[in-house]
């Protein structure tokens, strides 16, 4: 009898604490497979006013058809507060959820027992019972669930209820999610091409219908389709169950074959490569004259074919650019004008815009 009333006592005093209509979303974040063991984080989300969970029951549907023998377990606390908002209680409350919350599975659904203290007393509730702060996505826990194998299971709310419910009146919103480990990808992709334009630019456009934990992607070159270099990192939305789309443009592709592909990297440093994409230039090469050599003032340069776009870069044996000067497309002889230089030797790099490279020693003589 002393019990009972000190219980009612209990929710008269926390029924002051607040009489705004409260709600809860309920979700789902973090979904990770690694070999056999499938984890995932629970979120609640208060809206109207904080919510307070004691003892509290989660009911999850569970598909449990790509798993063999499966096992249900919580393997790390919430990151919810307490009424007190000390580090030290949260700490306490936090072990006390851990240790005390029991997992199983039950007719095929996912049965979360979350056990937290009984207060006996307004300041026992205060620094004991777990508090989600109206409008601030807090994580209830970390699960996992043993015995992956393959295929799809499908996770989805039934119910969920606390006994702190009489106090704080939650209503929890129940959103049906649905989470599909047939692909370990982080992202799915639905689409990857390389679309070469008519000034031999090579359009790499891809397309995601989902993301999660997306990093970004390395977009990667190869001429051999063996060795592979890195061209730039687009980055990622991270988390987005909406269609997002990318492009970059390489224009350093050269004549003859060109490999592309994407490396996804997530935000924890795991990596999948898309599949190859391959185009092919018919880029004809240019032949490049270089006279007089030796040379005093100027010094020509034939350019065969004319329509050719070409910069010309001369060093000298420190290796340092002295001249650089680009040669419009449709040019055929171009005249460099030497005499700002000294005598000497001269090394001329001559580069058009297909990446074919020509160099030639130059002497000035005076």
């Amino acid at each position: 009898m002393k019990k009972i009333l000190l219980f009612s006592a209990l929710v008269c005093c926390v029924s002051s604490i607040s009489l705004k209509a409260q709600m809860a979303l309920l979700s789902f974040s973090n979904l990770n497979i690694d070999g056999s063991t499938v984890t995932f984080d629970i979120n609640i989300e208060a809206s109207g006013d904080n919510i307070y969970l004691g003892n509290s029951d989660f009911v999850l549907s569970f598909d449990n058809s790509a798993f063999d023998s499966p096992v249900f377990s919580m393997s790390a606390a919430g990151d919810f507060r307490t009424e007190s908002d000390t580090d030290s209680d949260a700490a306490i409350t936090q072990d006390n959820y851990l240790f005390n919350t029991a997992t199983s599975i039950i007719s095929g659904n996912l049965v979360i027992n979350l056990s937290g203290p009984n207060p006996a007393s307004m300041p026992a509730f205060e620094r004991r019972v777990a508090k989600f702060p109206d409008g601030t996505p807090k994580k209830l826990g970390t699960f996992q669930i043993t015995g992956f194998q393959s295929g799809d299971v499908s996770l989805g709310w039934i119910e969920a209820s606390t006994l702190v419910s009489t106090i704080t009146l939650p209503s929890f919103t129940e959103v049906p999610v649905t989470i599909s480990t047939s692909s370990v990808l982080p992202v799915e992709l639905v689409f990857f091409r390389a679309v070469v334009t008519k000034d031999n630019i090579v359009d790499l456009i891809w397309e995601t219908a989902t993301e999660l934990n997306n990093d970004g992607f390395e977009v990667q070159y190869s001429r051999d389709g063996v060795n592979w270099s890195e061209l730039t990192f687009v980055v990622g939305y991270g988390t987005i169950n909406d269609p997002q789309q990318y492009a970059y443009q390489h224009r350093g592709a050269v004549a003859g074959n060109n490999y592309y592909r994407l490396k996804q990297m997530d935000f924890d440093g795991k990596f999948t490569y898309s599949d190859i994409e391959v185009v092919h230039l018919n880029v004809t090469s240019a032949k490049f004259s270089v006279y007089p050599n030796p040379a005093a003032d100027t010094i020509n340069i034939e350019i065969d074919p004319a329509g050719t776009n070409t910069i010309i870069r001369l060093h000298n044996q420190q290796g340092k650019i002295v001249h650089d000067q680009v040669i419009e497309t449709g040019v055929s002889t171009a005249t460099l004008q030497l005499h700002h230089l000294p005598a000497g030797t001269y090394i001329m790099n001559i580069m058009a815009n297909n990446n074919n490279l020509q160099t030639e020693k130059i002497i000035i003589q005076r």
